[in-house]
């Protein structure tokens, strides 16, 4: 979610879109993200969970980056073009954040000693903890550098996410 919250000001700052058209960015991951997950089921019966979690978010950070990057180089040279990218690139976030965290949490409640409802409270409080880290971070590369190489950060992590799981496999 840390990218999300950027994703007005990126496609305000970066590209030059208006102020209506740079919240399409937000409702893009939203729809995408919220899409995936309530068809998570469906989707979880035809790929196992240890094949989403590793190709989801890695698809999605992949995606996510190209596309930014390629809407940052266009932003100067065509409008039309740079805001097609970037709301593609938010649609690749979604796609990338969808199903990890829901999964994450199942898994660590069913193999978790303790009672599930502890398990995902504890796991609720260190995403938080780690989101507002996060906001933190980005905010201060943004500010040291560029808001596009500032959201390569959540690609990162979206890779981290998946490699970190595969190696607790």
């Amino acid at each position: 979610f840390s990218a999300a919250d950027w994703s007005a000001i990126y496609a305000r700052n970066t590209i030059g879109v208006t102020v209506a058209q740079s919240s399409l960015c937000y409702l893009v991951f939203m729809i995408t993200m919220a899409s995936l997950r309530l068809a998570g089921h469906r989707i979880n019966h035809r790929y196992s969970e240890q094949t989403l979690i590793k190709w989801v978010p890695r698809i999605g950070a992949i995606g996510f980056g190209t596309f930014l990057i390629f809407a940052t180089y266009m932003a100067k040279r065509n409008l039309t073009l740079a805001f097609a990218s970037t709301l593609i690139a938010y649609a690749f976030l979604g796609v990338g954040n969808s199903f990890i965290i829901g999964m994450l949490f199942g898994i660590a409640a069913r193999k978790s000693q303790v009672m599930p409802g502890i398990v995902i409270a504890s796991m609720g409080l260190v995403g938080a903890m780690l989101s507002f880290i996060f906001k933190i971070i980005i905010s201060w590369v943004a500010q040291a550098t560029t808001l596009t190489i500032a959201l390569m950060i959540p690609t990162l992590m979206l890779f981290a996410g998946s490699w970190l799981y595969q190696m607790g496999e």
